[in-house]
């Protein structure tokens, strides 16, 4: 099988309704896909089943953020989304979309 895969994506979170604003005022996030063996890197196993970590998976994905600025200081970069306040929930959906990649996951579909 031969494909062609980007190394870039972008996702725009549904996040506090994001993805249902005009494209222009949508936040928008810009990320390195992750290779299987740097994912299997951010693995945790617990007695529980698996976690992974999501801060690395920010810092060291997000290439940019676009349209997000809180108090009047726009957030540009993985390590500034983390460290805002009150913003745990769209962190969160960022690393669970980047470690499932589900867009890829769809392109692949398709093609078999």
């Amino acid at each position: 099988m031969k494909l062609n895969i980007s190394q870039t994506e972008n996702y725009v979170p549904s996040w506090n309704k994001n993805n249902k604003l005009p494209e222009n005022e949508q936040i928008k996030i810009i990320y390195e896909r992750l290779s299987g063996d740097h994912t299997s890197s951010l693995l945790r196993i617990t007695g529980d089943g698996a976690d992974f970590d999501y801060m690395t998976v920010l810092k060291n994905s997000i290439i940019e953020i676009e349209n997000l600025e809180i108090n009047n200081k726009k957030i540009k970069t993985g390590k500034q989304l983390l460290e805002c306040k009150g913003l745990y929930s769209l962190c969160f959906e960022t690393a669970m979309h980047i470690i499932s990649d589900s867009k890829l996951s769809e392109e692949l579909g398709k093609k078999n």
